[in-house]
């Protein structure tokens, strides 16, 4: 799968009130003037918003099945450690990643926020320092 398929399959089944054309081309611009990075394994992506030194936002578009998205998860993570990052803000609706990051070993402090299009809302901050 493309980058784009991953993308527009996730907003697609997940997400469907946001166009995922829109969200795609604001990635892109993202990406060409320096505010975030893309993390790719296998059919996830972890897109990284950079903000202050060592740290960042982290939303994850997925097309692959939950076993296989907390081991891409997994092994994302690993690499934002060597890549230096100290502390990511995971924002996401699914509850498996939230739960995934502590039982790596990560310190995590959730917060629930109010559900969005049907979906309960996460904010989890996960410190690499771990």
């Amino acid at each position: 799968m493309s980058t784009q398929d991953i993308i527009k399959n996730d907003i697609e089944v997940k997400r469907s009130k946001f166009d995922w054309k829109s969200l795609y081309a604001f990635i892109s611009n993202s990406l060409d003037n320096n505010t975030s990075r893309i993390i790719r394994e296998k059919n996830t992506l972890l897109w990284l918003i950079l903000g202050r030194p060592h740290m960042a936002t982290l939303i994850v578009f997925n097309a692959d099945d939950t076993k296989q998205l907390i081991q891409n998860f997994k092994v994302g993570l690993q690499a934002l450690k060597i890549a230096g990052f100290k502390l990511v803000n995971l924002d996401t609706t699914n509850s498996n990643l939230v739960g995934a990051a502590s039982t790596f070993g990560y310190k995590t402090q959730v917060t629930k926020k109010a559900k969005s299009n049907g979906f309960n809302d996460y904010d989890c901050l996960i410190s690499l320092d771990s």
